[in-house]
């Protein structure tokens, strides 16, 4: 590029590639308690992961960056080449959705060990985060399906008596059954049985 001194040269632009970037796991959490402890690792791939960055640092840049990817098969996502800044200048916020399925996934428990370790439990949904210049963010997010357990209680009346419901035999309403939560039989729900 030759440009005649004193001369100035107004054709010529340039982009600003960041240094920062955003990772993170999505994962089976079968027992919900927010934490990625399952034994062997369960990572749930097909999660649909959005960040939006609203960059805003003076007289260098400012706009709002959108990126969308997909959770691999180990996972894993991750979105590089973000600008960073101070706080307030470069925060982004992480939206998950995952993959159809029935039961539906369901969010873990976010943010359980209050940040004590953020590469061991489930963030969540997170808005208003700080990314720093040449930083690495790793926010991670853990999905249970539900269940449900079913039951009844019956009068075992039809001779001889064998310890099975047969249609004859009629139910018992009003009887407290109580969900217990191993290891300890923790009480963790009560409900009574209706007249079926």
């Amino acid at each position: 590029l030759a440009t005649a001194y004193g001369a100035n040269q107004t054709n010529v632009d340039a982009g600003l590639i960041g240094r920062a970037s955003v990772e993170g796991t999505t994962f089976t959490d079968s027992d919900g308690n927010g934490l990625r402890d399952e034994s062997p690792a369960a990572p749930l791939s097909g999660v649909q992961v959005t960040l939006t960055q609203n960059v805003n640092i003076p007289g260098r840049l400012s706009t709002t960056i959108t990126r969308v990817g997909t959770s691999t098969a180990d996972g894993n996502y991750s979105f590089g080449g973000l600008p960073g800044g101070a706080a307030g200048q470069a925060d982004f916020s992480l939206s998950f959705t995952p993959p159809a399925a029935t039961p539906a996934w369901q969010p873990t428990l976010a943010d359980v060990n209050n940040n004590g370790n953020d590469a061991n439990d489930s963030d969540g949904n997170l808005s208003g985060q700080a990314l720093a210049a040449g930083a690495t963010e790793s926010r991670d997010q853990g999905y249970y399906q539900p269940v449900t357990i079913s039951a009844r209680v019956f009068r075992d009346s039809t001779l001889p008596l064998n310890n099975q419901w047969d249609t004859s035999e009629p139910g018992i309403s009003g009887v407290s059954v109580v969900l217990e939560a191993l290891p300890g039989n923790t009480p963790v729900a009560t409900k009574a049985t209706d007249s079926n």
